[in-house]
């Protein structure tokens, strides 16, 4: 059976608000990390929408971060980005 599954379609309905989930090692300069990636990717990134937790040792710290995506292609950007980034562990 082939399915025929088109590569730049998507489940997601653009522009909409999307929650991306990052963990990443504690340290002090975690948060402006992130920043600096979404915000190189969206000009309207709101910091206030970033929350974040810390684990049971204070060793890991995850973020949720609201993105108003525009598109696909600009969410896959904010993940390679995020996923290239040796200070981010993995993003959700």
């Amino acid at each position: 059976m082939t399915d025929n599954i088109d590569e730049n379609s998507s489940a997601i309905t653009y522009p909409s608000d999307f929650t991306i989930k990052i963990i990443m090692k504690n340290a002090s300069d975690s948060k402006p990390i992130l920043l600096s990636i979404i915000q190189g990717h969206s000009k309207t990134f709101n910091e206030d929408s970033i929350t974040s937790k810390l684990s049971k040792d204070s060793n890991y710290i995850s973020f949720s971060a609201m993105v108003h995506a525009t598109s696909k292609a600009q969410l896959d950007d904010i993940y390679k980005e995020l996923s290239s980034s040796p200070e981010v562990l993995m993003a959700l």
